[in-house]
């Protein structure tokens, strides 16, 4: 489900509006993934008085998906179409509004199959999707695996972590291993749609902790960031894989980093999305 943050919309006095869209991990929390441990949720505390005449969004999955039983690369798939057609509908009335992705781990996989779903779709359909792409000016991965894990020790490891908030099966940490097939398709396809967007690959510095004094990073530096890709800007964080999008405070260093990027790209955005739909409205036009 797509929903406004509590208290956010009142905050936006500006007829532009930018969108900032928040995608958690699979089964993750629209909220709770995002709060550090004194209770604050920065992009409902922090980051709208931060950045004035801003719309944020966070998208949350159904409880269902809870019961893990049913995912497979086919619940991927249909995740990233259910969330591009949920924020097609919701911005019906404002489709050139300019888009800033955040994603946090298994939802920047998510996210890349839904921008290659709306890469995809033909100029010659309506284009509720594509508008989409068109706008979408920058995009913030934080701990994303997308080249997957290595070992099945780790892949174990990764499952019992997060039994906390889901039950993942052996199919979907099929999919996380090292050179996975689907998460090489995914890239591979994602490079051509997200050409023209801004990208941050945040990776983690701290090993998360598990079971007992077992400490682990969880998806290492060549995975969140992929090493060579000079389209992407790269940068550690200070903290685990849970902790890097909890922020509890203006003067965290984590979170000036993080607000250095959108604050710039939000400044920018404007004059780069119409851009972009000037060259878009030429070709679907021809």
């Amino acid at each position: 489900m797509l929903s406004m943050l509590p208290s956010l919309y009142a905050r936006c006095t500006s007829d532009r509006w930018d969108s900032i869209i928040a995608i958690h991990g699979l089964d993750g929390h629209r909220e709770g993934t995002w709060i550090a441990a004194n209770g604050i949720l920065w992009l409902r505390d922090l980051l709208p008085a931060d950045i004035p005449n801003v719309r944020i969004l966070s998208y949350g999955y159904d409880a269902d998906t809870r019961s893990w039983e049913y995912v497979s690369t086919q619940t991927i798939d249909q995740h990233a179409d259910k969330s591009m057609k949920e924020l097609s509908r919701e911005r019906k009335s404002a489709t050139r509004r300019p888009i800033i992705f955040i994603a946090h781990s298994l939802g920047g996989i998510i996210l890349k199959q839904a921008l290659v779903i709306c890469h995809n779709q033909s100029l010659q359909s309506k284009g509720h999707l594509r508008d989409i792409l068109v706008s979408t000016h920058g995009v913030l991965f934080f701990g994303t695996p997308h080249s997957g894990t290595k070992g099945a020790e780790f892949l174990q490891m990764f499952n019992r972590l997060f039994s906390v908030y889901m039950k993942a099966t052996n199919n979907l940490l099929q999919h996380l291993q090292e050179n996975s097939s689907k998460l090489e398709d995914i890239q591979r396809l994602y490079l051509s749609a997200s050409e023209k967007l801004n990208t941050v690959r945040f990776y983690e510095e701290h090993p998360t902790p598990l079971i007992g004094d077992r400490r682990e990073i969880i998806v290492p530096h060549y995975s969140a960031t992929l090493i060579g890709d000079r389209q992407a800007d790269q940068e550690v964080l200070h903290a685990d894989h849970c902790q890097m999008v909890k922020f509890s405070g203006r003067t965290q260093s984590n979170y000036k980093a993080v607000l250095s990027y959108i604050k710039d790209w939000v400044e920018e955005a404007a004059v780069v999305v119409e851009e972009k739909w000037t060259v878009e409205e030429a070709c679907r036009g021809s």
